[in-house]
């Protein structure tokens, strides 16, 4: 499988799983990225977190990709999470 081939399975499997869960919580299209293990920003991780950070190399040696995805909230989950300043929405 080309490398192209494998990023679009990636991101096919992860929108279809979001979009066919049984999650209770409803979210907007993932964003998904794909970079290079050895990519140079890895090492500026943990200053722009405030948090240490394991390498990509750490976790799994010889790793050549990093997938990373985000599941962001629905709109409306947003709003009424924002409405509460104490805990988060039961939605």
């Amino acid at each position: 499988m080309k490398p192209s081939e494998l990023a679009e399975f990636i991101t096919e499997t992860i929108i279809h799983e979001v979009n066919h869960n049984a999650f209770l919580t409803a979210y907007r299209d993932p964003v998904i990225g794909f970079v290079d293990a050895d990519d140079p920003r890895f090492v500026h991780l943990s200053e722009w977190t405030a948090y240490p950070h394991l390498m990509p190399d750490d976790l799994l040696p010889g790793a050549r990709s990093v997938i990373c995805f985000f599941l962001p909230f629905a709109p409306e989950i947003s709003h009424v999470n924002a409405q509460g300043k104490e805990k988060v929405a039961r939605e």
